[in-house]
């Protein structure tokens, strides 16, 4: 029998803050910055638990190596530390109601959409999160230097952790996810799926992915980069499925301020034989690699050159969001978890979390297929969701990122995703690496892959390289 929660009805951990759209030109004090590792953890989250419990406090992150942990296991390295753990109660269409405020516009829609069928299993919170302690030093310097650039979207000052731990407005809660820690460099292997109204699921593309973030590299180093052209982001896809895309390759490269540096982006297609420019993949710009059901900037829930929105920070609530899903990323097979309308229930281990809520809307007088954007980010930076709404102002499309905890190397890990078009009734998961046809994830254990791999980062090698 499943268990009533006991947080029921509890109100807003901090309420709801007042608007705030302001630059932010004010540096964190010192009083503000001691806080950190004390009552607030080294990025700015509130150590103590909520009142009732259901959240815990903080208290250092999952550090502990469980049972099975294989260090040369690749992807599937990262065993379950909460695999015995039963859920604590189940919330159906039933039910419901009593947790709404605890429920994201995407899982009411889901509820209202599949009352027979939707459910979602809810776990004990573990707030599974931690990062190296040179990440935690540079966070501290980044609340003294770290802004918002004089146009108004653009990130300055920073390096090497969160940007804003104190954030006082949406825009710096959007900047603190777009460029939370990934560790420096990884390579994944994964697959992207696509599951129709019908509920008949193909396979949208296959690929090696190497991702690697110049803001997150010791050798580059804080006074380099501050010093730089404030490029953070370097991804290379080499396509390896379905057979119609097998040699394709694409490279991106993103900045901190795209009014100065524009994000590029180059692609190698066999039938072409020769690399060439993308078009301008940004704002509403149909995404290719989801089969054009999400826009650019839905990526990872925040991406891209935020000039077109103005950011609200609506303030902290409690939300039930997909947490600590190491199960469902490392050992599941996507066959498993692909069913028709929503992924198996099964699989979606949920947990009750701080979030911060900001609100996006198009600034006046630009278009944007959105009426309104709203993300709900954690607050210990290891998942984020989001829902959009279209010009009636009725939900459109969702997402969610599956966050795990990589224990044994301190990276909150969360780019798996599921994505939703409720005006279509299709959805799909992007990043999984728990096949067993891919390989999995791999984080390196030396530098090694900065002779191998880093090279690969350019569109010289593209063109060098590319299959003829």
């Amino acid at each position: 029998m499943n268990r009533q929660a006991k947080w029921v009805g509890t109100p807003l951990v901090a309420g709801i803050l007042a608007a705030a759209t302001s630059l932010s030109c004010v540096a964190a004090s010192p009083d503000d910055v001691a806080r950190l590792g004390k009552d607030l953890t080294p990025w700015g989250a509130e150590v103590a638990g909520n009142k009732d419990g259901s959240i815990p406090a903080w208290s250092g992150g999952q550090k502990a190596l469980p049972a099975g942990f294989n260090p040369n296991g690749g992807g599937k390295r990262w065993v379950d530390p909460f695999a015995g753990e039963k859920p604590l109660f189940t919330i159906t269409a039933e039910n419901a109601a009593k947790y709404q405020d605890k429920l994201l516009g995407s899982t009411q829609e889901l509820f209202r959409r599949y009352p027979k069928d939707f459910r979602m299993e809810v776990y004990p919170s573990h707030r599974t999160v931690w990062v190296p302690d040179w990440v935690n030093a540079n966070t501290a310097k980044n609340a003294a230097s770290a802004k918002i650039l004089p146009n108004g979207y653009a990130l300055g000052g920073a390096f090497g952790g969160i940007p804003f731990p104190f954030p006082k407005t949406g825009l710096e809660v959007w900047w603190n996810n777009e460029v939370r820690y990934k560790g420096t460099y990884h390579r994944n292997n994964v697959g992207t799926w696509t599951v129709d109204s019908a509920g008949r699921r193909s396979l949208n593309g296959a690929f090696i992915s190497d991702l690697y973030f110049p803001n997150f590299d010791q050798e580059v180093g804080r006074e380099k980069f501050l010093a730089g052209d404030g490029l953070y982001y370097k991804v290379y896809n080499d396509y390896t499925a379905p057979a119609s895309r097998v040699g394709e390759v694409n490279l991106y490269w993103t900045w901190y301020d795209q009014s100065a540096h524009a994000g590029k982006g180059w692609i190698y297609t066999p039938g072409t034989r020769r690399v060439r420019t993308t078009p301008d993949l940004f704002y509403d710009t149909p995404c290719p690699g989801y089969n054009g059901g999400i826009t650019m900037d839905d990526i990872q829930m925040t991406y891209g050159p935020q000039d077109r929105f103005d950011w609200k920070l609506v303030g902290k609530q409690e939300k039930l969001i997909p947490y600590n899903n190491y199960t469902q990323q490392f050992a599941t097979t996507s066959a498993h978890i692909l069913t028709p309308n929503f992924p198996n229930p099964e699989d979606m281990r949920w947990e009750l979390h701080r979030v911060w809520v900001i609100e996006g809307t198009p600034k006046a007088g630009v278009h944007h297929i959105y009426s309104k954007k709203v993300v709900y980010i954690d607050e210990d930076y290891g998942s984020s969701e989001m829902e959009t709404y279209d010009k009636a102002g009725k939900i459109f499309r969702a997402g969610w990122s599956t966050m795990v905890e990589l224990y044994d190397i301190g990276v909150p890990y969360s780019f798996g995703n599921f994505f939703f078009d409720f005006s279509t009734g299709m959805y799909w998961l992007g990043s999984h690496p728990g096949d067993a046809s891919v390989k999995g994830l791999e984080f390196p254990k030396d530098d090694s892959w900065r002779k191998s791999r880093l090279p690969m980062l350019t569109p010289e090698y593209l063109q060098a390289n590319g299959i003829r």
